[in-house]
């Protein structure tokens, strides 16, 4: 399946990128998108990517993705084991 999206040619020039540079960072914002609505893992959203999983999350911190969804009781648990209370 391949997705396609037109911009003005201008674009290139307001960006000072080309044509594919543009396109690489769309494919990786929708990724990163579909990463953060929790319906794709982000490994499988850097190998669609055609990125190692580093670079697309680098990527992800950079455009301050939430990749993580944690309820109170993960983030409690990440709380008491970062404090030195190793039972989890």
């Amino acid at each position: 399946m391949e997705i396609r999206i037109e911009f003005p040619d201008d674009l290139t020039t307001i960006l000072r990128s080309t044509p594919e540079e543009i396109g690489y960072d769309l494919k990786l914002r929708a990724l990163a998108g579909l990463v953060e609505r929790g319906l794709i893992s982000s490994g499988r959203a850097a190998q669609r990517g055609g990125v190692s999983r580093r670079e697309f999350l680098d990527w992800c911190g950079r455009w301050q993705v939430r990749i993580h969804r944690w309820d109170d009781a993960d983030l409690d648990a990440e709380i008491s084991w970062a404090r030195g209370e190793r039972a989890r």
